[in-house]
């Protein structure tokens, strides 16, 4: 049980990172390749995934206003739809979007596994955790196996949260 535990708080640090930033599609009412877009999108969950915005331009003038603003501030001058913006960054048509998000996801979501002997060295953990000698080491041991146990959420919260900092002192120094 308490490796379970321990297995998928360990699981959720490692693969807990997504995306911070809001992302920002604009789409047009009756456009083919955005119906396209918004399908695949839809279907590979990347509207969740992401966090993206989407903003209809077409019948919208609101919307229309927000993505000439966007587009001036990346440099983007063709006008066309979709257009996806994400951190300062454009994307422009349905493949190239699906490509770019595509990419994200792998190196966001790492699909890797736990090792045999990570998986070894966390069995070593919880067994010594379950089986103290005495009355009196059993409170070092505790005391010990807490602070361990609090090194490793805080290694996995760091690593977790570590792109999120990286990005937003990027953003601070302008260094993209």
């Amino acid at each position: 049980m308490l490796r379970k535990i321990l297995l998928s708080a360990f699981t959720l640090f490692i693969f807990s990172q997504s995306a911070t930033a809001e992302t920002l599609l604009f789409v047009g009412e009756g456009c083919p390749f955005c119906t396209e877009l918004r399908t695949t999108l839809s279907q590979k969950d990347f509207y969740n995934k992401f966090k993206i915005a989407e903003y209809e331009i077409y019948y919208n003038l609101e919307n229309k206003d927000l993505y000439l603003e966007k587009s001036k501030e990346v440099g983007y001058t063709a006008g066309s739809v979709p257009l996806l913006i994400d951190n300062k960054e454009y994307r422009e048509g349905t493949a190239q979007i699906i490509a770019y998000l595509e990419d994200k996801e792998k190196k966001n979501f790492p699909t890797t596994k736990l090792d045999e002997a990570s998986i070894d060295e966390l069995d070593t953990i919880i067994a010594d955790f379950d089986q103290p000698e005495t009355a009196a080491s059993f409170e070092e041991q505790s005391e010990n196996k807490i602070w361990k146990i609090i090194l490793i959420v805080a290694v996995g919260l760091s690593m977790a949260l570590s792109p999120f900092f990286w990005r937003k002192y990027r953003r601070k120094n302008n260094r993209l």
